[in-house]
């Protein structure tokens, strides 16, 4: 069996984080080892699963010496796993890569290659569908939640930021394109809450432009197991040792896009603009805050009333 050696300093790396991935892993991993652009590293980091997701993983990096596999004793959650795959890395550019997700040969190369002409430009993503599990489009990429037609290559960041802001299900693509290393090092690291890939893509909007590819080279897995089921629950996945009685996600977005506009190295004529820019988003989205501190308060009083009956 031929194996792959990989460089000592690659010029990309590719960051895996995955718990349980069995069902698709291969698939991915092989969209990966096919890419035309061959000078990477793959780092990934295996949240302690319990299926063959740690087999299939060795396997691979036995054959390709580009992969690195690290294992977590126990499960850290999806945030800590996503900035851990980071800091692993060597490299002058950087991708998060999913277990279910397939990119075309040439999704590197087409991202590589306007990062090295724009020096001002931070990110560089594809156009993209989404497939199911057999791997069969199942929504046109340019339509509903995954529409890609925003304005994230403007020289003014107030318009990055507040298009991020309006188009919230769209900045999932964004977050899995290739990243300058040292711009994602200057933001915040992904969070352990509902919806931290979108403020962390936030964030970076507001240091350089977004470049977008027009071809489609980006397959994101829609599956059971990744489908949204609720806040409480779906927060098992970010903090698996120490479940959250009380979860949000719109309003905790709101607070930390605001944390993230206090801590931006501009003028506060600029920062002005931005909480006006997120001020209309919060208006925009009122009905939605509206129903989820309704929600809240329900829940509280559900578990103050369960412990006043004890």
């Amino acid at each position: 069996m031929k194996v792959t050696v990989r460089r000592s300093i690659p010029k990309l790396s590719l960051g895996l984080p995955v718990y349980n991935g069995e069902s698709f892993l291969r698939e991915a991993l092989d969209s990966i080892v096919a890419q035309t652009f061959t000078d990477f590293e793959l780092v990934i980091c295996d949240n302690a699963s319990t299926d063959s997701t740690t087999d299939i993983c060795r396997a691979y990096a036995a054959t390709d010496l580009r992969i690195r596999y690290f294992r977590n004793e126990s499960n850290h959650g999806v945030g800590w796993n996503h900035n851990r795959v980071f800091e692993l890395s060597v490299s002058e550019y950087f991708k998060w890569c999913a277990a279910d997700d397939v990119m075309a040969p040439d999704y590197l190369s087409a991202c590589l290659d306007p990062l090295e002409t724009h020096a001002d430009a931070v990110l560089c993503y594809s156009n993209a569908s989404i497939i199911d599990d057999y791997g069969f489009a199942v929504e046109d990429e340019r339509k509903g939640e995954n529409s890609l037609d925003l304005p994230l290559d403007s020289l003014d960041l107030v318009i990055r930021f507040s298009s991020l802001l309006s188009a919230i299900q769209s900045r999932i693509i964004p977050f899995y394109g290739v990243i300058r290393s040292i711009a994602l090092r200057r933001v915040r690291p992904h969070g352990n809450y509902l919806a931290s890939d979108r403020c962390l893509v936030a964030e970076l909007s507001l240091i350089g432009p977004f470049l977008r590819v027009p071809e489609t080279l980006f397959y994101r897995r829609r599956h059971a197991k990744n489908s949204k089921k609720g806040n409480t629950e779906e927060m098992l996945v970010y903090a698996p040792s120490r479940p959250v009685r009380y979860a949000v996600r719109e309003w905790r977005v709101v607070f930390e896009h605001l944390a993230t506009v206090r801590r931006a190295p501009v003028s506060p004529r600029v920062k002005l603009k931005l909480l006006q820019a997120l001020l209309r988003w919060v208006v925009g989205e009122r009905r939605a805050l509206r129903q989820e501190a309704k929600e809240l308060i329900k829940d509280i009083a559900r578990h103050s009333l369960r412990g006043m009956q004890r």
